[in-house]
């Protein structure tokens, strides 16, 4: 899916953003101005230098404090039948378009500290996930951030995102998917 953007406010729509199968996060420019072009902002790969798919629409959005534009995504295809034994790792992204190419050494890393059982305000066992947090300066220099879909052991389980992510008032929503092979 393509994600289009009013990038100056002026009520029109001036860019768009998109996704590929070979993991480039696409930048359509200057829509509308006879002048428009397309660049590539960021190339999806796991630690082995593997293309992950860019299959769901890319959210973006402005951080409220300083104006700069923010495209959130996640990688991974839940295409066809070949897709469900698929256990490659997959990453949620969160990159900052600041005009030039982002690449990994400009992302910090967050990852799954826990996933399990937790008590809630009534006493119930609920399912959650923990994943770190931020520190004081360790956006210093970086262009994003990056959390890869596995288990606090380390353990790539088929989880992907191939549904777009959301904003819930000041929060950012990514739902991932594990497929079920015995059940297409």
């Amino acid at each position: 899916g393509v994600r289009t953007w009013d990038s100056n406010a002026d009520g029109f729509t001036d860019s768009a953003y998109a996704g590929d199968f070979k993991g480039n996060l696409w930048k359509f420019s200057n829509i509308g101005t006879g002048t428009a072009s397309a660049t590539v902002l960021f190339r999806a790969t796991d630690s082995g230098g593997n293309a992950q798919a860019i299959t769901a629409t890319p959210l973006v959005g402005r951080k409220p404090d300083s104006l700069e534009t923010w495209v959130f995504f996640g990688t991974g295809r839940f295409l066809g039948g070949t897709d469900l034994s698929d256990k490659s790792v997959q990453t949620w992204y969160g990159i900052r378009d600041a005009g030039t190419l982002v690449t990994a050494a400009n992302l910090a890393t967050r990852t799954i500290e826990y996933e399990g059982p937790l008590k809630d305000k009534d006493g119930k066992d609920v399912e959650v996930r923990v994943i770190s947090a931020s520190k004081e300066g360790d956006m210093t220099g970086k262009l994003g951030w990056k959390l890869d879909l596995v288990t606090p052991a380390g353990t790539a389980m088929g989880e992907r995102m191939v549904v777009p992510n959301l904003f819930d008032g000041n929060r950012l929503l990514g739902i991932s998917r594990i497929p079920n092979n015995s059940d297409p």
